[in-house]
């Protein structure tokens, strides 16, 4: 047996990934207000950096404070100088000829409300919390329930809609009022039933049932701060002519530079701080190197969808075309996993609102050759035209997106219509 020891040589290829190429990558698919936080890190531990963040300092007339990176900190003063829903009902409450008791009990009430402005703590328990009578309670929640938006203060769904009835037209008021005692049959469908034990018309219901469409069942909606916007859209898309017009928001873009300061003493300091200052200059540079990289990919990245998607674009969501990320990164030459990051928390401002740009890579649908959400769109159009008195069933609906080359079963049209919310023909009766 030969245990003789040999070296051997062999050609390989590998793709090593450098801290630099990471960091690209990490940037590509940060959001912007993951940008934010990387800049707020990377800034706490390299003096030489300074950024601005236009849109930080500028959304929604917000004035910054002066510093060069506004950062987080001004993010959160933006969102607390937004009055809630409490400030706002006590604004209203102070203006009110109230006795001092019931104006302070009212305030209480006005910070117990929950996300719908309904107030569902008992009055016997908040009158031992607040050391007050029962009496008084109710004076507070009566003043309360006075104050805008209608329906504030509310306990329960019925009693938001009766302080709302003011909403309704005079000839249908007293009618509205018998209905909210019968609300569980209206959602059924049992139109007749309620009409019956109300002593009323089918059509007398179905008038009133539109009018109860101007009402809200959550008047603290408005003020929710979950849906608040911070951040501008990455991209914005822009007609011109029979063209459209591609361009990153600059607004969605940090601005960085070097400290004046530091710049000025690693041009007079000695070897040490140079060395020192050095590393830090050039970490800073590759920063701003990884965010041009990324603003140059979003915008080749969303040119290409606008390319690709020009009938969304020229006609409207009914017309987007099945798109997948293979296409776009063949035509950039990138890898798919590029074209991912890209997109990752990324919007687009278009002629019809403003998209998340995953959006522009809907599913085709093998019996049609449309996207998921052009076939959803036709499907609304259908349900927007149909005859309210006579609404089409899944079936009806199956049948005449088959003519217009859609071929789908009643079970998809089924499953597509909850998706997107809308009720079933019975319940779309008027």
């Amino acid at each position: 047996m030969n245990m003789a020891f040999r070296g051997d040589m062999e050609q390989s290829q590998r793709l090593v990934m450098t801290a630099d190429m990471r960091q690209a990558l990490a940037v590509l698919q940060a959001s912007s207000t993951e940008l934010v936080d990387m800049l707020e890190e990377m800034a706490q531990d390299n003096p030489c950096l300074e950024w601005e963040w236009p849109w930080a300092m500028t959304a929604s007339g917000f004035v910054g404070l002066g510093a060069a990176r506004p950062g987080r900190a001004d993010l959160i003063l933006q969102i607390a100088e937004r009055p809630s829903l409490a400030d706002e009902i006590c604004r209203q409450l102070r203006t009110l000829s109230l006795a001092p008791s019931t104006l302070r009990v009212a305030e209480q009430l006005a910070h117990s409300l929950d996300e719908r402005g309904y107030f569902t703590d008992p009055l016997d328990v908040t009158a031992v919390r607040l050391d007050v009578s029962a009496e008084e309670v109710e004076r507070a929640l009566f003043a309360l329930q006075s104050c805008e938006p209608l329906g504030v203060g509310a306990r329960n769904v019925e009693e938001c809609l009766l302080l709302q009835l003011d909403r309704i037209d005079p000839p249908y008021r007293a009618l509205a009022r018998k209905l909210l005692a019968h609300l569980t049959e209206l959602a059924q469908g049992k139109i007749r039933v309620v009409a019956r034990n109300c002593n009323a018309s089918v059509d007398d219901i179905y008038e009133v049932l539109a009018q109860f469409r101007r009402l809200t069942p959550r008047p603290g909606a408005a003020w929710d701060r979950e849906p608040f916007a911070l951040a501008p859209p990455d991209v914005i898309v822009e007609r011109a002519g029979e063209a459209f017009v591609v361009r990153v928001q600059e607004s969605a873009e940090p601005r960085l530079w070097v400290s004046p300061s530091y710049r000025s003493l690693f041009a007079s300091g000695g070897a040490e701080v140079r060395a020192f200052l050095g590393t830090r200059l050039r970490a800073i540079e590759r920063m701003a190197k990884a965010i041009e990289t990324r603003r140059m990919t979003i915008l080749r990245v969303a040119e290409v969808i606008v390319a690709r998607q020009q009938p969304f674009f020229q006609h409207g969501p009914g017309h987007m075309r099945p798109l997948t990320l293979r296409e776009v990164a063949q035509e950039l030459d990138i890898h798919e996993s590029t074209v991912s990051r890209a997109l990752r928390n990324k919007s687009m401002k278009t002629p019809y609102g403003v998209w998340a740009m995953d959006a522009f890579f809907p599913a085709q649908l093998a019996t049609s050759g449309l996207s998921a959400e052009a076939v959803q769109h036709v499907l609304r159009s259908l349900v927007a035209r149909e005859d309210t008195r006579k609404p089409l069933s899944d079936a009806e609906i199956a049948k005449c997106m088959a003519q217009q080359g859609i071929v789908l079963s009643r079970r998809t049209v089924a499953k597509y219509r909850e998706q997107m919310g809308i009720p079933s023909s019975q319940k779309r009766r008027r």
